[in-house]
């Protein structure tokens, strides 16, 4: 499913805290508790059909941060 919305914010917001915080596709993979290639779909915008809400809960615990912001950007505004 491509993402929209609020799903298109989460998938951005995934591929930019992996890269702020120096991990690989694989580390960032085991923290959401997903496989390699399911990452690489979520960073591209590609929403796997049976994502779960735990890849959410999971991201929000590890990087302390609200669930929800991770449906909003992240990534600070270029002026």
């Amino acid at each position: 499913m491509q993402a929209h919305g609020y799903w298109l914010h989460f998938c951005r917001n995934v591929r930019y805290l992996r890269k702020e915080n120096g991990l690989s596709l694989s580390a960032m993979a085991k923290i959401m508790h997903v496989s390699v290639k399911s990452l690489k779909r979520i960073e591209s915008g590609d929403i796997p059909d049976r994502t779960l809400i735990s890849v959410v809960s999971n991201l929000a615990e590890h990087f302390q941060i609200p669930g929800n912001k991770l449906f909003s950007p992240l990534e600070p505004v270029s002026e």
